[in-house]
């Protein structure tokens, strides 16, 4: 009998990384209406990422409070580092999940798609190819 250890996947930990590394996202009215079970649940949890990232870069653009520039470059940088993963489901997770629940006036699409790094970039290029 051999010994198995079932490693997680990166997928599986998304929802973790976003509450833990996206500033203010866990306190966010958007993560705060998830049921206790749809925290879990990578898609629900980057559906709600979404609405924030939108919200956030639209408080941002009211008001450039130093509170919202980190909540806005944190929640880049955890962008930046799920669409580097090497796992293709985690890469086609921001792009079905995240850019396409992006439902936000051109403006506020134009200064997300600004803060964008290479990596994110290029998913969103090939979200919108795929349009």
């Amino acid at each position: 009998m051999s010994n198995f250890v079932r490693r997680r996947s990166q997928l599986e930990k998304v929802p973790t990384l976003l509450a833990e590394r996206a500033k203010g996202f866990c306190d966010s009215p958007e993560y705060r209406e998830l049921r206790p079970y749809e925290v879990t649940i990578p898609g629900v949890v980057c559906g709600a990422f979404a609405k924030y990232l939108q919200r956030i870069h639209e408080a941002l653009m009211k008001s450039s409070g130093e509170g919202n520039e980190v909540a806005v470059q944190s929640a880049h940088d955890v962008l930046e580092f799920l669409s580097s993963s090497p796992e293709s489901a985690v890469q086609e997770l921001v792009m079905d999940e995240i850019y396409e629940n992006l439902d936000c006036p051109p403006a506020v699409l134009t200064e997300i798609e600004k803060r964008l790094g290479t990596a994110a970039r290029r998913l969103l290029a090939e979200k919108y190819s795929e349009q």
